[in-house]
């Protein structure tokens, strides 16, 4: 019977898809039935692939139709040239706006972090850089639209301790908070080497963080600092107890790589993402937690950095002046949506 029921859901679920591929965008319709869409998928509907093109068709032009207007009245919102009687419509607007786009986000995680094909269609879709740049700007009202939006695949990364003088190069898909990716890679490093003095978490925590386990319990802990690359000012002197002010990095808020961020918001050097290590400056003990319960996600190591590759990166590093760091920086910032703390 149970399966009969979802076999009746799946074909509910195809209408629902190809009804909304039909009505124009214009109609507030469209963001009921997308979410109605998540729900019956939430409910054990399976899609086809027809199914999930529409769906991904539908909700990229929808988004980038509808995320502008969006944007536009937010903005007109904020603005003190609007008189109160005015701004009174433009919230009621923006809130009716908002509840949509609420509709549509939900959808969008539910299906996207179920199926690989509708993220494969999603990054294929001729609008999909219109769609992160809106989703980028809308970061802090549609968190989870942004996560979705902006996850990495088959991501190069390295990451290198500059004082410890280790480093790996590895490749992530699919994790959708730095935080998450801080847990991930502090299990993998003690795998990797594992005379690191870390208290990494449990295989099951990271399984679970992975996709690969449906439960688990217990806290984390931050193990260390994570910097981009331009916080780097100098390579260490090799003193063994250097205090955190006395150590290579700079103290910079901008040049810190946040938990609260998400892996596309790292800088890039010589066209890879690169993720700095230092001392965590104090204990953090972080629950468990995960942004989208079916998203299966990975992280592996390919190889560890030699000790020459590891030291001409640095050095490049260290010689790049200070104001192109800073222009590197404030270009990240436009590009990320995330405003600046240092002043200059």
């Amino acid at each position: 019977m149970n399966h009969e029921n979802n076999d009746e859901k799946s074909v509910f679920a195809e209408y629902l898809a190809e009804l909304t591929s039909l009505i124009p965008f214009g109609y507030p319709v469209i963001a009921t039935l997308m979410i109605n869409l998540g729900a019956l998928v939430e409910a054990g509907a399976t899609l086809n692939d027809t199914t999930i093109g529409y769906f991904v068709n539908s909700f990229v032009g929808l988004l980038v139709e509808l995320c502008p207007q969006y944007l536009r009245i937010y903005r007109k919102c904020k603005s003190p040239k609007v008189s109160e009687q005015t701004k009174q419509i433009l919230e009621a607007q923006c809130e009716s706006m908002s509840e949509g786009i609420d509709k549509v986000e939900k959808a969008v995680v539910c299906i996207t972090s179920r199926y690989a094909l509708a993220r494969n269609l999603m990054r294929q879709h001729a609008s999909f850089t219109q769609l992160q740049e809106l989703t980028t700007a809308l970061r802090f009202q549609f968190r989870f639209l942004f996560f979705a939006t902006h996850l990495l695949h088959d991501e190069p990364i390295l990451i290198i301790h500059p004082i410890e003088k280790w480093g790996i190069r590895a490749k992530i898909s699919c994790i959708t908070s730095n935080w998450t990716l801080h847990m991930v890679m502090a299990y993998f490093l003690k795998q990797q080497f594992p005379s690191l003095s870390i208290q990494s978490p449990r295989v099951e925590q990271v399984e679970y963080l992975l996709g690969q386990r449906s439960k688990a319990k217990g806290s984390m802990f931050w193990v260390y600092e994570m910097y981009n690359w331009t916080a780097l000012d100098s390579l260490p002197s090799g003193q063994e107890h250097e205090s955190y002010e006395q150590h290579c990095f700079n103290n910079g808020l901008d040049h810190r790589i946040w938990g609260e961020g998400v892996p596309s918001d790292i800088t890039k050097f010589e066209g890879i993402r690169v993720i700095l290590l230092g001392p965590a400056q104090y204990e953090r003990r972080c629950n468990l937690m995960k942004d989208f319960t079916e998203q299966k996600a990975s992280f592996e190591i390919e190889r560890e950095m030699s000790q020459d590759e590891i030291e001409t990166l640095l050095n490049k590093m260290v010689n790049i002046s200070t104001e192109e760091k800073r222009r590197i920086v404030e270009q990240r910032s436009l590009e990320t949506g995330v405003g600046l703390v240092d002043k200059e």
